[in-house]
């Protein structure tokens, strides 16, 4: 939990208690740094340009410290306010100053860098002084060192906000339980064409920004509107378009770039702000997962799969190809990188049952440290064992790695196994103890954390349920809408609420507290998009037979985006949809 110095000036009403509260909270940093006698000076005319001073005052010369409250830029006026303060100070009969230093809770600018310089070094020379006698303390330095000294929590009040925050919680909890449809309901703010939006067209939001690839009007087929868009947020105007060669498929934004691959193995990186070039290569296979970043001291490149099981290094800035390891196998899924013992861990799950632990060294080396193979019991196999197979991503959570697979045909448990990274063996594989529910299909979607469980959906059903993390027993399933044989869009977890697009053309919320609906609001058709069914209601389709398509409109295949006021989520009919009041 974060608060800023524009956060304090909140706390404390108004600019004028905010300035007399910095002051005492500087003092009290202060004294709790320094061993010596702090103390502060009555606020008054004629303080003799003390603020806090530090030794003792008349006697020896003492550090001074002079707190200005300035939280926006350094002007004309700031700017006396600071000579003045200091003249007085240098100039008094009274006492000699050792070092005099300027806190403020605001970052210098480039501007006010080159300013606050030059005046302290013509001060220096002026009253030939010491190199170091003049200094400033910024917003950051304080904000740092009050945490170092433990008064960060306490300056700020944020023990204070926890129990408040808390307690809001508790209160919003009841009435959810109590009240459950006295909340507003959702609405689409607005809707934009963008061309179809796959299972692997998840859109990113970054500040008043959602960028998303696109497979155009027509899927697996290239046409004009294969691309990547950037949209304003707040209306939905395309700020611009990046037409590609082919169908694109997971994003990345990764050092202010957008990054992406295509069906036809091309990979492009753009400017994020104009949507301009920096740079395109085209490699030999298709590249669907989502391309990730490593950083060392030595070198910073980008790291993704081809569906041929290459997996290749390439230099963000330049393209180059800084290395490559052919692995021989499928892979459609995204991989996952973690840091582990200061080694940087690549895990690549593969549609032949492995999934592979690389290390990338410091020589950019892929290096195959283990290779999990992994199979099942199958009572419609031959020697009554099959491979997994794995097209959706690693969830890690701790040193456990959790993911969806795909078996044979459907089954009595869910399609669930946790991996145990340290011990490099399987932790447990999901169970239904409680009988609850029955043919659970293949997952290829994603996998969320809420609490203490693994949030999931499947195909050949209408519901989505809870694993318990620790020994993967089922918890729990709600059924929601038409029952479909195919899922494609992952649920999504946001402040203790659950949401899920499904085939069947709707977006649902899960409260996370009671795992019952709250709403469906049908997004299958732009026509018809804004329907909302609440928690009392069946959807239209709730009752209808299971089917592989929709008899009317489009389904949902992309997982939504979320942030504090909006959620974004693309339809198959190529709508990009922004709701709020979610």
């Amino acid at each position: 939990m974060k608060r800023d110095w524009q956060d304090f000036k909140s706390l404390h009403s108004n600019l004028p208690g905010a300035r007399d509260a910095f002051e005492k909270a500087c003092e009290r940093l202060f004294r709790k740094i320094y061993l010596k006698n702090v103390q502060s000076i009555a606020v008054k005319h004629g303080d003799g340009g003390i603020d806090i001073y530090i030794g003792s005052l008349g006697i020896e010369p003492v550090e001074i410290f002079q707190c200005k409250f300035f939280l926006s830029d350094i002007n004309e006026s700031q700017k006396q306010q600071i000579r003045n303060s200091f003249e007085r100070a240098i100039q008094s009969d009274i006492y000699k100053i050792e070092t005099w230093i300027l806190c403020i809770p605001k970052v210098l600018t480039f501007e006010e860098s080159i300013w606050w310089n030059n005046w302290k070094s013509k001060k220096i020379n002026q009253y030939k002084l010491k190199e170091n006698s003049i200094k400033i303390m910024n917003g950051n330095e304080l904000i740092d060192l009050m945490k170092e000294y433990s008064l960060y929590d306490q300056i700020f009040e944020i023990e204070e906000l926890k129990t408040i925050k808390s307690i809001n919680e508790n209160v919003t909890r009841l009435i959810e339980n109590f009240y459950p449809n006295k909340k507003e309901l959702p609405s689409i703010l607005w809707r934009t064409y963008v061309g179809k939006q796959r299972s692997k067209n998840t859109p990113i939001i970054y500040g008043n920004s959602i960028f998303t690839g696109s497979c155009g009007q027509y899927w697996n087929e290239s046409d004009d509107f294969d691309g990547i868009y950037c949209l304003d947020i707040r209306n939905g105007n395309i700020v611009w378009f990046f037409k590609t060669p082919s169908d694109v498929n997971e994003i990345s934004m990764i050092n202010g770039y957008i990054f992406a691959g295509c069906d036809d193995g091309t990979i492009v990186c753009l400017y994020s702000i104009t949507g301009a070039l920096k740079w395109l290569s085209k490699f030999e296979n298709s590249v669907v997962c989502k391309i990730l970043k490593i950083t060392t001291s030595s070198y910073e490149c980008i790291i993704f799969t081809d569906c041929k099981g290459n997996v290749t290094l390439v230099d963000i800035n330049s393209s180059n190809i800084l290395g490559q390891l052919k692995l021989n196998t499928e892979i459609i899924s995204d991989i996952s990188y973690i840091r582990y013992d200061y080694k940087h861990i690549i895990l690549i799950p593969t549609l032949n049952g492995e999934i592979y632990e690389l290390e990338v060294d410091d020589f950019n080396n892929l290096n195959i440290m283990h290779i999990y193979n992994l199979s099942y019991s199958d009572i419609y196999s031959e020697n009554g064992i099959s491979k997994f197979e794995f097209s959706s991503a690693p969830l890690i959570w701790k040193n456990f790695l959790m993911i969806g697979y795909v078996r044979i045909t459907y089954y009595d448990y869910p399609a669930v196994v946790c991996i145990d990274l340290e011990q490099r063996q399987i932790h447990w594989i999901a169970s239904n103890k409680k009988n609850i529910g029955f043919n659970f299909g293949n997952i290829r979607t994603s996998l969320s954390i809420l609490n203490d469980e693994i949030i999931f959906t499947h195909p050949y059903s209408n519901e989505i349920g809870g694993i318990n993390i620790n020994n993967g027993n089922l918890n729990w399933l709600t059924t929601i809408g038409r029952p479909m044989y195919q899922q494609w869009s992952s649920p999504l977890v946001f402040e203790n609420n659950i949401y899920v697009a499904r085939h069947d053309g709707y977006l649902y919320k899960i409260n996370g507290h009671t795992k019952e609906k709250v709403y469906g609001i049908y997004l299958g058709e732009s026509n018809n998009a804004g329907i909302i069914y609440d928690c009392n209601q069946l959807t239209s389709v709730e009752n209808e037979i299971m089917a592989w398509n929709l008899f009317n409109g489009y389904s949902i295949y992309a997982t939504p985006a979320i942030n504090t006021n909006y959620l974004v989520v693309g339809s198959d009919e190529g709508y990009l949809y922004c709701i709020v009041n979610y």
